[in-house]
């Protein structure tokens, strides 16, 4: 008896110090968000969103500070704001981003969450994509996280 009230000890002493982390037994799964298919063929999916639902939401004149990855259909990265260490920050809907699909792809996002965005040709370099890097008629597989944003007051 004194050995298992020594484990059990044992175990709340590990649970509250949070030592299972690397436990399988005890850590949590993320939720997996349904992706969603617009009209006009974006296809956004939350990876990941913050559990302060009060946070404000990205909208049309919002000042957006994105980390992104964008891959083509392979998985070859065609650009990453991470490997050239300095985010992308644009203003949404003001045409300030040439790359359609990302700019209505990150509407809705909180501070802090993570989106992947399926941006077709036509929202993302076109029928003639980009040569020597994005081949034509590419769909663009961007995974973005909002790392900074600034509301339009108002």
């Amino acid at each position: 008896m004194k050995r298992a009230a020594r484990f059990f000890l044992a175990l709340t002493a590990s649970l509250a110090l949070g030592a299972t982390s690397s436990c399988a037994l005890f850590r949590a799964r993320p939720p997996v968000y349904p992706s969603e298919e617009r009209a006009d063929g974006l296809v956004v999916q939350d990876l990941l969103v913050p559990r302060n639902l009060d946070l404000a939401q990205a909208a049309d004149g919002d000042r957006v500070t994105l980390d992104y990855v964008a891959r083509v259909k392979d998985g070859e990265v065609v650009d990453s704001s991470l490997e050239r260490g300095q985010p992308a920050v644009f203003v949404l809907g003001n045409g300030e981003m040439p790359l359609v699909g990302l700019d209505r792809g990150v509407i809705g996002m909180r501070l802090g969450g993570r989106r992947r965005i399926l941006a077709p040709p036509g929202l993302a370099f076109g029928e003639a994509g980009v040569p020597g890097l994005v081949p034509p008629d590419a769909t663009i597989d961007f995974t973005v996280e909002l790392v900074g944003l600034e509301p339009t007051d108002g």
